[in-house]
Formats: C-alpha cells, structure tokens, sequence
C-alpha cells in the first residue's frame, strides 16, 4: 500500500488536451521524447533531462491507465497511442527517440510506425531495454514483473519507506503493492 501510494503521487498529470505526453524541460532544439519503463510514470526520468543540453527540449510518455482509461496491451498499440501524442506537438520529422527498458521496444515500434508513414528518425536510443515478451497485459499481471516493479521503487525511494525490502518481500503480491 505504501508503495502505491508514492507510486500515486508519483504520477505526473499532463494538460487536459493531451495527457499522453508530459513536457519535462523547454528548450529550443528538436524535442527528445523518452518513453519510460514498465512503470510507465515518466517521473524518474527529471534528472536525465536535466542534464541535457540547457536548449534541449524533453518530453515524456505516460501510458494509458495512469492517466484515465483501460491499459493497451500490445507494443504496437502503445506505440500508436503515443505517436498520436507526439505529433501534437511535433507534426513532423526528423523525430529523436529513446525509450528505458520495456520503453525501448514501444520507442522501437514508433520509430517503425514513422518510418513507415515516411518520416525521418535521426535518433532512436534504447537504454537497458531487456524484456522479451510483447504482450503488456502477460507482463504486468507476471509474478516477476510484479516483484520488478516493487523493487525499482524500492530503489528510489527507500529512504521514504519505513518497511526495509526484505520484510515487503514476504508479504503476498498484492499487499506489496
């Protein structure tokens, strides 16, 4: 439960017209869009952007479910959806991509989507993108991605938590969550 609920508070709310897409720093370059992980919130990604270039704009993804409505369960319906964001803001290309873990194959898939419609991907950046599976639904309701999700919070906010890991562990799933 207290993992949940920094998890809630976690949760950047975009402006009412597109709450895909979350604007994380201003600049004046070519925006960079950065599609986070399988917690799928793009608050931990603050800091990447702030050590950019002072000029380079950021912007991140929220998925669908955080921000209203039912979760999409493919890679490809993901990519769409955030395409859909994306080009509110940026109408054409030469588009830059990067996407953190499981992001990194929906940023993959965007850059796929574009290339096909025929627009320029200058840059698509994949960091420690390791999850095999396409199906988002397998993956999220999964024991292990579960378990992976708690920890990645454990990680950031540890000094916040008054349980240590160790005893959250043996709890069952759904009270670690």
């Amino acid at each position: 439960a207290k993992v949940a609920a920094l998890v809630e508070r976690s949760i950047i709310r975009a402006a009412d017209h597109n709450p895909a897409l979350v604007e994380l720093k201003q600049g004046s370059r070519t925006p960079l869009f950065v599609v986070p992980g399988v917690v799928a919130a793009p608050y931990y990604l603050n800091e990447l952007a702030n050590r950019l270039d002072p000029e380079q704009g950021v912007y991140s993804f929220q998925a669908l479910g955080l921000v209203g409505g039912v979760p999409l369960d493919t890679i490809e319906s993901q990519a769409t959806y955030y395409l859909d964001a994306l080009r509110k803001v940026q109408p054409s290309g030469p588009y830059r991509i990067i996407g953190h873990s499981y992001g990194g194959y929906v940023a993959y898939e965007m850059a796929q989507q574009l290339t096909r419609d025929g627009q320029q991907v200058e840059l698509l950046g994949l960091l420690d993108t390791l999850v095999v599976t396409s199906r988002l639904t397998a993956f999220q309701h999964d024991e292990v991605a579960i378990e992976a999700v708690v920890r990645a919070f454990y990680a950031l906010y540890e000094d916040f938590l008054s349980e240590p890991y160790e005893i959250l562990r043996e709890l069952p799933l759904h009270q670690q969550l």
